[in-house]
C-alpha cells in the first residue's frame, strides 16, 4: 500500500466527517443493516415486487451458475458489453463463461485489466500500478505511446473508452443499493456509469439481495458512508437513482418506454446462501457495503498486499487480530469476533498451522514458543499472536 495514501485518506475522512458525526452515521447503519438481514425475505419480496411495477425485469439467481445463465439470455448474440467495477460481477468471472467482449469502463479496472495485475482492493483495483508500468502495458497491449503521468493516461483511458461506451448495446453494472420500494443506487465519480446504463438498449444490474434496504432515506445514508470511507470524501460526484427503462409521456400523454435512455432494465438479485448466512452466528458479514475501509489501515494488507478473511484457513491466521478493520468499518462488522469463531470451528476439525503447532510443542518441551536457546543466541523463528 502507498503510504501517502493512507496518510491522505485518513486526513480527506476526517474533513468529510466530524468523529461524532461518524459514530452516529455508524449506528444508523448497523441498525438499518441489521434490520435488512433479519427481514431478508420479506426485503427481497417487496424488491423485486417493486422493480417489476416499474417496468424492470427481474430475475432470482439461487447461484452465481444461475446468474451467469440469466446473463447469456438477456445478452444474446451481442458481441461486446460495457461493464462498470462491480465486485459481485467480478466474482462470476464472466470474462471465462460469456462469449461477448467485456469492456472494462472503470479507469482502474480497464488499466489493471490491461496490465494483467488487479490490486486486491474493492475500490482502488489499479492502486500497486506506477505510472511507467501503466503507460508500459499501454504500449504492449495497445501500442499507444502515452507519457507516465496521470493526467495523459487519463486523458488516453477517457477518450479510448468513449467511443465503445457510445456504440455498445448492453450497459453491465452493479448496485451499491436497492431499495424495497424499487430504486437502484449507483454511485460513481467517473460518470462512466452514467454513460453505459443510459445509452446502450439494455442495462444489466446485478448485485446480492444482501444490497437491499428499506428506503432511499436509508440508501442515502449507505452512499454517504461509502464515499466517506471509501475515499475520504463527503459524497460521491455522481449517484445515478434508477427505477426502470426510460420513458415518456409527451406525445398526447400516451405512456412509451424506451425514450432516450435504456429501453429495458433487467436486474438480477443472487442469492447463494446469504438467506442460511443471515440465520447464523456470521450474519453481520452481510452488512458490508464494499467500501474497502478495512483495506486501508490493515497491517496484513499493507505488508504483503492481501486482505485476511475470516472463513479462509490461510488468510485466516495472518490476521493479526489487532482491530483496525473493525474500528474502521462504518457497519461496525465485528470482524474480530468473526476470525476468532472461525478459528474455533478450525480447531473442531483439526485444523491448525503448522506454526501454531510448533509453538505449542515448544510450550511443552522448552517452556517457551521458541524452543531451545542457548545463552547469547537469537531464536531463528519469532511469534506473536
Amino acid at each position: 500500500m502507498n503510504k501517502k495514501f493512507v496518510t491522505e485518506y485518513i486526513e480527506k475522512r476526517s474533513k468529510a466527517l466530524s468523529s461524532k458525526e461518524a459514530e452516529e452515521l455508524r449506528d444508523k447503519l448497523y441498525n438499518l443493516k441489521k434490520t435488512a438481514i433479519d427481514n431478508l425475505d420479506e426485503y427481497v419480496k417487496k424488491a423485486k415486487s417493486s422493480l417489476e411495477k416499474n417496468g424492470c425485469h427481474v430475475y432470482l439467481a439461487k447461484s452465481n451458475q444461475e446468474a451467469i445463465e440469466e446473463l447469456k439470455k438477456i445478452i444474446g448474440d451481442e458481441k461486446y458489453i460495457v461493464k462498470s467495477k462491480s465486485n459481485t460481477i467480478n466474482k462470476l468471472k464472466i470474462d471465462e463463461k460469456l462469449k461477448a467482449e467485456i469492456v472494462e469502463t472503470d479507469t482502474g479496472d480497464f488499466i489493471a485489466a490491461l496490465a494483467g495485475k488487479k490490486d486486491p482492493h474493492p475500490v482502488i483495483p489499479a492502486l500497486s500500478l506506477t505510472e511507467k508500468e501503466i503507460s508500459k502495458a499501454i504500449k504492449e497491449k495497445l501500442s499507444k505511446d502515452v507519457e507516465p503521468k496521470a493526467e495523459k493516461i487519463v486523458e488516453f483511458v477517457r477518450n479510448y473508452l468513449r467511443e465503445k461506451m457510445l456504440s455498445a448495446k448492453v450497459g453491465l453494472t452493479g448496485a451499491n443499493v436497492i431499495t424495497t420500494q424499487g430504486q437502484i443506487v449507483i454511485l460513481e465519480n467517473e460518470g462512466n456509469i452514467s454513460i453505459i446504463s443510459h445509452v446502450p438498449e439494455k442495462h444489466i444490474v446485478v448485485a446480492g439481495i444482501d444490497k437491499i434496504v428499506k428506503d432511499m432515506d436509508e440508501a442515502n445514508k449507505v452512499v454517504k458512508a461509502a464515499a466517506v470511507w471509501g475515499t475520504g470524501q463527503d459524497w460521491p460526484n455522481y449517484v445515478n437513482v434508477i427505477s426502470g427503462p426510460s420513458k415518456t409521456g409527451d406525445i398526447q400523454n400516451i405512456h412509451i418506454e424506451g425514450a432516450h435512455g435504456a429501453q429495458e432494465v433487467h436486474v438480477i438479485l443472487i442469492e447463494n446462501d446469504k438467506y442460511e448466512v443471515a440465520k447464523g452466528k456470521y450474519k453481520d458479514k452481510l452488512f458490508c457495503i464494499n467500501c474497502g475501509a478495512c483495506y486501508d489501515l490493515c497491517p496484513v494488507y499493507n505488508a504483503i498486499g492481501q486482505i485476511p478473511k475470516p472463513s479462509d484457513f490461510e488468510r485466516n491466521y495472518k490476521c493479526t487480530l489487532c482491530s483496525n478493520c473493525a474500528l474502521n468499518c462504518p457497519v461496525k462488522i465485528d470482524r474480530q469476533s468473526n476470525f476468532r469463531n472461525n478459528r474455533k470451528d478450525f480447531n473442531k476439525l483439526e485444523k491448525i498451522p503448522q506454526a501454531n503447532k510448533k509453538m505449542i510443542e515448544n510450550v511443552r518441551k522448552y517452556g517457551n514458543p521458541f524452543g531451545e536457546i542457548k545463552d547469547g543466541d537469537t531464536p531463528k523463528e519469532l511469534y506473536c499472536c
